[in-house]
């Protein structure tokens, strides 16, 4: 199940939204699509298939709600089921950095957000206010 969150600084009141994982597929110039889920959005899309994973990611560091490859089976071609199995895994080899920033400390998930720092305001603590699933 893909997951979607909502967060609220308890000081200056900003909201943030991360949302993933989702799939992707890539059309014929190589641009990344979102597949859509539970099934594909278009006949495209499943004649292609899945070719990664994407999330839409906080940076803890720069505050930037960041849209970030997880896994793309084309540059780290570990198979369907070991990507799944790696998802959530973090090595030094891999990690998933934010675009701006180059920083790991990204989130997504509601466990790791509780009681961290605003990145906007650098006072406040994150609270979750919204969660569902796909």
């Amino acid at each position: 199940m893909w997951k979607n969150y909502v967060y609220r600084c308890s000081e200056c009141g900003k909201e943030y939204n991360t949302s993933g994982p989702w799939e992707f597929y890539r059309n014929r110039k190589g641009e990344r699509i979102p597949y859509g889920h539970p099934g594909p959005l278009t006949e495209e899309a499943r004649l292609s298939g899945i070719h990664g994973f994407f999330a839409n990611m906080l940076c803890l560091d720069c505050g930037r709600e960041v849209d970030v490859i997880l896994e793309d089976f084309y540059k780290q071609p570990t198979g369907f089921i070991e990507s799944l199995k790696r998802l959530w895994k973090k090595d030094d080899e891999n990690e998933i950095r934010c675009p701006h920033c180059k920083s790991t400390d990204l989130l997504l998930d509601k466990e790791e957000g509780h009681g961290i720092i605003c990145p906007g305001c650098r006072q406040g603590k994150l609270e979750l206010i919204d969660y569902w699933e796909s």
